[in-house]
Order: C-alpha cells, then sequence, then structure tokens
C-alpha cells in the first residue's frame, strides 16, 4: 500500500520542489553529497537526505531517479542496481557531479547498491566525477564507455569486476586506484583514457593469471608498470599505444600475445623471461635499445618492426644478436643495428631498411618466404656459406627482384658436415656481381679452404 501510494506521487511534478530544498549551493540547487551514505526513501516522496527523488513511472515501483541516477530495484535479491542518468540533471542541477549512496532503505529493508549495470553512462558527456560505493562488487560492460569529460572516479576495495569496455574512451580520466579486490579486469577496460595514469604501477595479483586484451591499450599517459609473479599471460594488444610508458618491470611471464607493446615508443629497455610470443610484440617502440628473453630462438613476425633504436638482441640468454630465424618483418627498419647472426631462414622484408650492420651472418639460410628480404639492406662484411648463395638463380638479388643487399666484403664459408662444395672460377665471379662486393679469402681456415675448391 505504501509502494502505491509512492507511485501515485510519482505522477506529481516532485523534482522540482525537490530542486528546490536542500541547497547548500545556491547556484546549483538540489546537489547535495550521498556518496557513502545509506537514503532512505519516505513514504511521501521524499528522502532522508533530501535529494530529488521520484519513481519512474511505468516502472510499478522497481525503478526511480535519485538525485538524477537512475536505479533498478531487485526485490528478489535484496539489492539495488544502478542503471543510468538524467543528463540534463547532471549538467545544469549536479554540474556533472554524480555520487551514489551505498544502499537505499525501503519499507524498513535495506537494499545495497551492488552493480553498475551495462551502459549505464554510456557516452554519457555531461559526467565529470563520480563515486562508487565499497558496496558495489561489479561495473559491467561499456558502463562508462565514451564519458569523455569524466576526469575522476573513485573505486573501493571491494570491487570484483571491472568488465568489458567499462571505461573504454574515457579520454579525461586522470587518475585511478585499482582495488586489490579486483578478480576480472575485463578486455579493453581502459582503452583510450590518454589521460590515465595509475596511483600504484604495481597490478594487484587478485587479477590473476591473464591480463586480458587491450586492458590499457592506448593509455599514451601511463609511464611505468610493474607485473605482478602471478600473472603470466598478457594477451593480445594489452598495453598496445601506451607511447608513454618507459618502465616494464616482471618476473617470469609464458606468454605475451599479438601487439603487447607495439607503439610504446618511449620503451627502452625489456628484460624478462618469457616462453611464447606472438606477432609485432614491439613493433614502433621507436626508442628501445636492448631486449632480453632468454629461452627463444626466433625473432617472430613484425617482432621488432620500426625498432630504429634496437641494438642489442639476447633471446636465449647466451649469444646475444644470434638468432636461428627472422619471420618476416622480423627486423624491418632497425636502422641502429650493427651485428646480427641467422643460422637457419629469413622471411619477407625481414631486414629491410637495417642500413647500419657492420657484420651480417647467414650461415644455412633457406628461404622462409619467396618474397624479398632484403630491401635496402646495407652491412660491411657479409658472412655467408654456399647454401646462401646457391638457393637462388643468377639476379634473384638483384634490384629488379626487390633485392638490395649492399656489402663491402663478402666472406663465403660453409661447415664439413654438409660435404664438398667446391666453386669454380665462374661461380666465384657470379657472387661477386650479385653482390658487386669483392669475395674475401680469409687466411687458411679449413671453412674457407672448403668453400673456394679444397675438400677435406
Amino acid at each position: 500500500m505504501k509502494r502505491y501510494l509512492l507511485h501515485l506521487l510519482a505522477t506529481i511534478p516532485l523534482i522540482f520542489a525537490a530542486c528546490d530544498k536542500n541547497g547548500d549551493d545556491p547556484d546549483n540547487p538540489g546537489a547535495v553529497e550521498i556518496e557513502n551514505t545509506v537514503v532512505t526513501i519516505n513514504t511521501d516522496g521524499t528522502t532522508s537526505s533530501g535529494v530529488p527523488f521520484e519513481w519512474i513511472p511505468g516502472s510499478y515501483d522497481s525503478e526511480f531517479s535519485l538525485n538524477y541516477i537512475t536505479y533498478k530495484v531487485d526485490y528478489a535479491n535484496t539489492q539495488v542496481i544502478v542503471s543510468g542518468a538524467n543528463k540534463d540533471g547532471l549538467q545544469n542541477r549536479l554540474d556533472g557531479k554524480a555520487s551514489i549512496p551505498k544502499s537505499i532503505i525501503l519499507d524498513k529493508i535495506t537494499y545495497p547498491i551492488t552493480l553498475v549495470e551495462k551502459k549505464a553512462f554510456y557516452q554519457c558527456k555531461e559526467l565529470k566525477s563520480i563515486n562508487i560505493p565499497e558496496t558495489v562488487t561489479k561495473i559491467e560492460e561499456s558502463a562508462f564507455h565514451g564519458c569523455t569529460n569524466l576526469t575522476n572516479i573513485q573505486l573501493y576495495n571491494g570491487l570484483s569486476e571491472i568488465s568489458k569496455n567499462a571505461f573504454n574512451s574515457c579520454e579525461k580520466l586522470e587518475f585511478i586506484q585499482i582495488p586489490n579486490s579486483i578478480t576480472k579486469l575485463g578486455e579493453y577496460a581502459f582503452a583510450d583514457c590518454h589521460s590515465l595514469e595509475l596511483f600504484s604501477d604495481k597490478l594487484p595479483s587478485s587479477i590473476g593469471y591473464t591480463l586480458e586484451k587491450g586492458v590499457f591499450m592506448n593509455c599514451s599517459s601511463i609511464k611505468k608498470i610493474t607485473i605482478p609473479e602471478e600473472m603470466h599471460v598478457l594477451n593480445n594488444s594489452a598495453f598496445k599505444g601506451c607511447s608513454s610508458l618507459e618502465e616494464f618491470t616482471a618476473d617470469d611471464l609464458y606468454e605475451l600475445k599479438d601487439s603487447v607493446f607495439d607503439g610504446c615508443s618511449n620503451l627502452k629497455n625489456f628484460s624478462t623471461r618469457v616462453v611464447s610470443m606472438g606477432t609485432a610484440i614491439f613493433r614502433n617502440c621507436r626508442s628501445l635499445e636492448s631486449i632480453t628473453v632468454f629461452t627463444l630462438n626466433t625473432i617472430g613476425t613484425a617482432w621488432f618492426q620500426g625498432c630504429s633504436s634496437l641494438k642489442y638482441i639476447n633471446l636465449t640468454g647466451e649469444k646475444p644478436n644470434h638468432v636461428e630465424n627472422v619471420r618476416d618483418y622480423g627486423l624491418d627498419g632497425c636502422s641502429s643495428l650493427e651485428t646480427l647472426s641467422i643460422d637457419r631462414t629469413i622471411g619477407m622484408a625481414a631486414l629491410r631498411n637495417c642500413t647500419s650492420l657492420k657484420d651480417l651472418g647467414c650461415v644455412i639460410l633457406s628461404p622462409f618466404s619467396q618474397q624479398p628480404p632484403f630491401e635496402n639492406v646495407i652491412t660491411e662484411n657479409l658472412y655467408i656459406s654456399k647454401y646462401f648463395f646457391t638457393q637462388y638463380k643468377k639476379g634473384y638479388y638483384n634490384n629488379d627482384k626487390g633485392w638490395n643487399l649492399k656489402a663491402k666484403n663478402v666472406y663465403v664459408y660453409s661447415s664439413s658436415s654438409a660435404g664438398d662444395y667446391s666453386w669454380s672460377d665462374d661461380q666465384i665471379d657470379e657472387c661477386k656481381e650479385i653482390f658487386q662486393a669483392e669475395i674475401v679469402l680469409k687466411g687458411t681456415e679449413d671453412k674457407y679452404k672448403q668453400a673456394f675448391g679444397y675438400s677435406y
């Protein structure tokens, strides 16, 4: 009966009367601070805190507006859900500053506010700040997506889930403390929050084993990240576009998936044990100078594409700048790289625009791709085997085919286990023609004897 009376009162413009009350701020009537409080809804339609209130017509007492925020009452589970906002009220009455109470009392029953519903504030450009009380355990998908003027939000321990795209494109959101109670941080949760900085650079260990896809993508103000020891997988694009990221700290990681650090243009060094890496991991990390991962032997597709400052690569933890394979675009644009030795395969445009090489070794090269691996590659010394030379017909390395490898000195050698690789004078002349360089005989080492006509 009481709620029925309240429902009748909803047809009366209570909101205007309420706006004439409360208001310590004469320029902003109705702007009453209610965060972290308990609000009682009285039978006459007033509230214990004096804030504007009305039942939503047609909701049968299941939805109401309180201080220009809309809520749903879940009577079955004795909880209240944040479902949206009165954008005009937020802008004109509250100056974009919203507050959510801990709980609502209806008919002497307390209903804690536990959830911010999917798209509750979606593209609410009027919202500037909001306080989420400690009773809220989940912020659903896209709840604040596109709130481009949101600058401040307070989160508390007790919050366990921030869902997919929850704060995506909150371009002005400046600081956030991710509570230690968080167990799920959804895909792209803070993507495109260009002004975002973290109060603590160490992510909560409660997030668990995996950091989801694109969580901090394009957060271009984050400078430092520390991964907890409980986390071992960084999913696709987790930190892609974090152009201010300078320091990354982690112990052992099992997997870095595609494009994790793509575009982190201020990251200078990376030294972490990693078991597996996807594609384009460090693409366009223009300040990256050195990398050590300890457990790998192959540079994957576009791993270091555009890393124009890279000089030191240690994948195995033992032999710097020595790898078995380089996949497509693996070192494309690494214009500061000075030394590199490749044991086996090389992919399309793998060394394109590597113009500062002093020593390039391709020991037992076999083609990984039918497309040219060498485009505008310059090295002082080129070390190759006959495999490298005989894989391709005459002219295969010339500019007409897109091959452009220039070397001042070419050393040709092979291993005894491969058999006798005697070369004729014609083959030597052909090698000179292809590389436009002198073929260098060095001393009397067996490998050079074998390469140029001697057998064991």
